[in-house]
């Protein structure tokens, strides 16, 4: 349901701490429920809005463009993209080279979230989830917009 592009990790450089790539959720692409024990994540989302059910109650974490996601070590979560239309794309960075080595799936999240998918979706597409979300959206990833937000933002320059 949804793909990996690899980026920096063992296969790829050689790397031994981390790895990082990038991520798509296609459009209604809903992960399976999982947990990682031994590597932190770091999600930065460049475009379009995710939500992912993290820990034992499944609590809501919403992130859209410009937002980071961390999800820590022996979380368990499922993430999904909350729009049946646009793609969720986002920057994938773990502990951990080797990516997918230490991954349990957890079928019993999958089962617990289900039932609310569709009426989070129908929140989202109404512009209740985040609040006021669709008046700052513009649906697509364009860096210069990315610098001109981080020069009024911090006052400061954006290296090139």
């Amino acid at each position: 349901k949804y793909f990996h592009l690899p980026g920096v990790n063992e296969a790829t450089v050689g790397s031994e701490q981390i790895a990082v790539n990038l991520v798509v959720l296609p459009p209604g692409a809903v992960a399976k429920g999982h947990i990682h024990h031994s590597h932190e994540t770091v999600i930065f989302v460049l475009d379009g809005w995710s939500l992912t059910f993290m820990g034992p109650n499944q609590e809501h974490a919403v992130a859209g463009p410009g937002e980071f996601l961390f999800i820590p070590k022996d979380v368990e979560h499922l993430a999904l993209n909350l729009s049946n239309t646009k793609p969720v794309v986002g920057l994938i960075c773990r502990s951990d080279p080797k990516l997918y080595t230490d991954l349990d799936l957890l079928p019993h999240i999958d089962k617990a979230v289900a039932s609310e998918i569709e009426k989070l979706r129908t929140q989202h597409e109404a512009g209740d989830l985040p609040k006021g979300w669709k008046k700052n959206y513009r649906q697509d990833f364009n860096l210069d917009d990315w610098k001109a937000m981080w020069l009024k933002m911090t006052g400061g320059e954006v290296r090139e």
